[in-house]
């Protein structure tokens, strides 16, 4: 008999649940404890009750985690992190969603709360404008923390969060994030795919706050990436995305050969990604508005550092 209840008990322990937020209304107690000790097993719909009370995204995802590398599912997968950001990017400052569940007693609802509440506060254009609610990211922050394994749920989250925390927290954030996605090369389809595009929304919103050293360390991870990309057309969109940091690199070790020809490098895979003229003349656009930012940082620490 397989024993699936030692993994719903790992699951559930990892996010910080309780039996009875997991179990309740679904199986009595004592069966619950049979189940998470491996003596028994749930009906299947008892089965996909528990699997939503812990928050899984599909049976799938259980079933990866119970296996581990030997799993070889149908998968279904979370939307990707521009649609969730582009989802709220107009509602209003305080959605009625927010202003319902700010003071609930479940971690889990204030959680959602704050993040839409954050969703809804940054500033697209300019991030460093925005005014972020400290108290509830320090919220959000241990939410995430307590769990030692991250789902598919709280990576696709914690991305979302990652690049508003604090200086000394963020290293460990990222460091948990990356650790975690690692897990999942083998269940998530296109995953080099979907981890460079994190890593990269990441990087290209440290460039937003002049957190360069940070953006510029992740080049590595995202060149290994676009290598192992089995399709040329994933390779160009990440490609495209990742040229933006090896220019700005090229800005602090003053490279201006690169920088030139790696400008028009861009708008030569534009020319090919993109029928739109307007989205073929944004990136290099805004391609080159990041590297006079970064000019004008590289010369202000210079006159403040001689």
């Amino acid at each position: 008999m397989e024993k699936y209840g030692l993994t719903a008990r790992r699951i559930r322990i990892d996010k910080g649940l309780l039996m009875k937020e997991v179990y309740g209304g679904i199986v009595g107690r004592t069966f619950a404890y049979r189940f998470e000790r491996g003596e028994v097993n749930l009906a299947l719909d008892n089965f996909l009750s528990v699997l939503d009370n812990l928050e899984l995204e599909n049976p799938d995802e259980f079933f990866f985690l119970h296996y581990g590398e030997k799993y070889r599912g149908q998968k279904s997968f979370l939307k990707e992190i521009a649609e969730e950001t582009q989802r709220f990017q107009h509602v209003e400052k305080e959605p009625k969603f927010y202003l319902k569940y700010k003071d609930s007693k479940k971690k889990e609802e204030r959680f959602y709360a704050y993040l839409i509440h954050l969703l809804a506060t940054i500033d697209r254009i300019d991030a460093q404008t925005s005014e972020v609610n400290t108290e509830e990211m320090k919220f959000m922050e241990d939410y995430l923390m307590q769990m030692e394994t991250w789902t598919l749920k709280e990576m696709n989250n914690a991305s979302i969060i990652l690049p508003m925390l604090a200086d000394d927290i963020r290293p460990l954030f990222l460091s948990r994030f990356k650790k975690n996605y690692q897990n999942y090369r083998d269940f998530e389809e296109d995953w080099s795919f979907k981890y460079a595009n994190h890593l990269l929304n990441y990087a290209l919103i440290q460039l937003l706050f002049d957190r360069y050293e940070e953006a510029l360390s992740l080049v590595p991870d995202l060149q290994t990436l676009v290598k192992e990309h089995p399709s040329l057309q994933g390779r160009l969109v990440i490609t495209l995305r990742l040229s933006q940091l090896e220019l700005i690199a090229a800005v602090f070790r003053e490279d201006d050969d690169f920088i030139r020809s790696e400008t028009q490098r861009i708008q030569t895979i534009c020319d090919l990604c993109f029928l739109d003229e307007e989205v073929r003349m944004a990136y290099p656009r805004i391609t080159a508005e990041h590297v006079k930012r970064a000019r004008v940082y590289k010369k202000q620490k210079k006159s403040t550092h001689p």
